[in-house]
C-alpha cells in the first residue's frame, strides 16, 4: 500500500491511503461520515431529543443543498471573475460596480465564517483574496479619478498615456500577486 496515516476517534480507527487515486480529503470525509453513523446508532439508545443533530456533522453537510455546499466551501467565490472585472474596468462606474460586488462577497464570506460550525480553509483563502481585490479596486478608482482630472487640465497626451500606463502596471501587478497568493493557498492544502 504505501504510507498510511492512522487517526483514532472515539469508536474506531480511520486509515488514509495517500497513494490512492481517491483524494485524501474525500477519504477522510467518507470515514468521518461512517464514524458519525456509528455514533448515531449508539446514541439512539440514549433517547436524544427529536430534531437535534445526533452528530457534529449532521445538518452541516448532509442537509445542505448543492448550492449551499458550494457556498460553504468558498467555491461560490470565483477569483478570476473579480480580478478580470477589475482589469477590464474602463471608467469609474464600472469599477464602482465591481467594488460593490467585492464588498458584498466579503460580507457573505464573513457571515459564513461567523457561523461557529464553519471552519473551511478555502473560505479563509477566498476571503483574503477578496480583501486584496477590494484594495486593488479602490486603488484603480483613485487612479481613474486622477486620470480624469489630469485629462481636463493637461494638454500633453504623451504624459497622460505614461500616467495611465504606470497606473495599469501597478494595478495589474497587485492583481497578479493576489491571484498567485490565492492559487498558492488553494493548492497548498
Amino acid at each position: 500500500m504505501g504510507n498510511d496515516y492512522n487517526t483514532s476517534w472515539n469508536t474506531g480507527t480511520a486509515t488514509v491511503d495517500v497513494n490512492s487515486k481517491e483524494s485524501v480529503r474525500k477519504q477522510v470525509k467518507d470515514q468521518l461520515r461512517n464514524l458519525f453513523e456509528k455514533e448515531r446508532e449508539s446514541d439512539d439508545d440514549m433517547g436524544q431529543c427529536e430534531g437535534m443533530p445526533k452528530s457534529p456533522g449532521e445538518n452541516l453537510i448532509d442537509n445542505l443543498s448543492e448550492e449551499d455546499k458550494l457556498e460553504r466551501s468558498g467555491r461560490i467565490y470565483v477569483f478570476k471573475e473579480i480580478s478580470s472585472g477589475i482589469m477590464s474596468a474602463d471608467n469609474i462606474d464600472d469599477i464602482r460596480n465591481i467594488l460593490t460586488t467585492v464588498t458584498d462577497r466579503i460580507k457573505q464570506m464573513e457571515a459564513m465564517l461567523s457561523d461557529e460550525h464553519v471552519e473551511d480553509d478555502d473560505l479563509y483563502i477566498a476571503l483574503a483574496h477578496a480583501r486584496h481585490m477590494e484594495e486593488v479596486a479602490r486603488q484603480k478608482m483613485h487612479h481613474l479619478r486622477d486620470e480624469s482630472v489630469i485629462k481636463k487640465h493637461e494638454s500633453d497626451p504623451q504624459m497622460i498615456n505614461k500616467l495611465k500606463l504606470s497606473h495599469r502596471l501597478a494595478e495589474n501587478k497587485a492583481l497578479m500577486n493576489a491571484d498567485m497568493n490565492y492559487l498558492k493557498g488553494t493548492f497548498d492544502e
